[in-house]
Formats: C-alpha cells, structure tokens, sequence
C-alpha cells in the first residue's frame, strides 16, 4: 500500500492494481491495525477514512474538528482481539488523544468500519514535562507531533512540540482491553538544542524484552531510546 502526498493527484491511496482514494487534502496519516483487518487514511484538510482489507471497503468519519496528526493501534501482550481494534488519534494543534474501538472481526461491511468512542487522554493533566517544554508553559501550550503504541500493547509514546518549537517525548502506560486505562511512566528529552519538527516516531519490538523507540527529526538526526519492560 503507497499513500501519495505529491503531484496532481494529491489525496490517493495506492494498492496493488489502482487507487483505492484518500482522505482529501492529500495523504497525511495512514496506519494499519495489528490483525491487519483495517486500514486508516487521514488527509490533510481533516477528511478519515477507514477499510476492511478483506474486500477493501471503505467507510468515512464525520468530521473530527482538526485535521488526524497522527494514529496509533493498539498492540496486546494476550492476543486479545478487542485490544487489537482500539485506535488512539491526534488532533492538528490539541494535547490531547482521542480513543476509538472497532467492532470484532465477525461483523461485515459498514459494521466493522464505525468505531464507538470509548474516551479522550487530556496529556494537560499529566505530571510537569522536564525542560526545554516546561519552560515554553508545559503540555497546555503543546500539540501531539507524533504517536507509537508498542507491539506488546504496555506503552504508549506520544511527542509533544510547543509553540517555540521545544518538545519532549512522554512516555504513557497503556492497556487497551477491558477498558482504556493509560498512567504516565515519565518524560523523555529530545537532544540538547533540538528546535527540529519531528519527522517519524515508531516503537518496535527489540532483543531483551525492550521496545526500541525511534524517533526521527525533520533536520535527519534519529533519537534510538531502548525502553525496558
């Protein structure tokens, strides 16, 4: 799948044999969920759109107010196939995360593609961010720049860029299934100086029990954090 941000056709969704169609605006955020059942294409001017990649059917969300940033799916460490359809999305310009839980895996067509709304993480609530971001006023004067929700489903990564371009990494305790519950673990600094956006975040699985996060930089430096269990 080749999500085309570039040239005349801005807002396209490429698979194997055509276009499957974007979220208009162009292609901001696309993300996949962990059983691979669906697919989420954001555009740039605010438009979602979720497939089933069983029949590549698609179905629209109403607006979300501000642009998608970022998506992340939940991973699980029991295979629980309801934690596999959890979603946490960011919104342009907010410091906060909204949850969404899709249908099991049995339901067809539209059913499957219309999640329930199952919460909001207010980052504004958490614990004071270390310096250069508790300078620039904290997570109130921040946006979410970037969202990962590791493989085993314990950890989520969300990085926060204020206004003066300061930002910091924080580290969030997760569990998707029975219910939503997320508890801030602590607060990672970006490199001494660091004024670039962030380009890509991602966390995945390394030796050791340990997830790797990556985070890389607009200015192409990349951040290699090993997060332990």
């Amino acid at each position: 799948v080749v999500a085309d941000g570039a040239g005349e056709r801005r807002d396209e969704l490429w698979m194997a044999g055509g276009p499957l169609g974007g979220g208009g605006g162009g292609v901001g955020v696309v993300s996949l969920s962990r059983d691979g059942a669906l697919l989420l294409a954001a555009g740039a001017a605010g438009g979602v759109r979720v497939w089933d990649t069983r029949d590549w059917k698609w179905e629209s969300w109403p607006s979300l107010g501000a642009p998608c940033v970022a998506a992340a799916w939940a991973g699980s460490a029991h295979g629980e196939a309801e934690a596999a359809r959890t979603l946490l999305v960011a919104l342009a310009g907010e410091a906060r995360l909204c949850a969404y839980r899709f249908p099991r895996r049995h339901h067809t067509g539209a059913q499957q593609l219309r999640p329930e709304a199952i919460g909001q993480i207010d980052l504004c609530t958490l614990p004071p961010p270390p310096p250069p971001l508790a300078a620039a006023g904290g997570a109130a004067t921040a946006s979410v720049a970037g969202l990962a929700w590791e493989a085993g489903g314990a950890r989520v990564v969300v990085a926060l860029r204020a206004a003066d371009g300061s930002s910091a990494l924080c580290v969030l305790g997760a569990r998707a299934f029975p219910s939503l519950q997320v508890h801030c673990v602590g607060w990672l600094r970006t490199p001494a100086g660091d004024d670039a956006p962030l380009a890509a975040l991602s966390g995945a699985d390394a030796r050791g029990g340990a997830t790797l996060l990556t985070a890389a930089w607009a200015d192409g430096r990349v951040t290699l954090v090993p997060l332990h269990a």
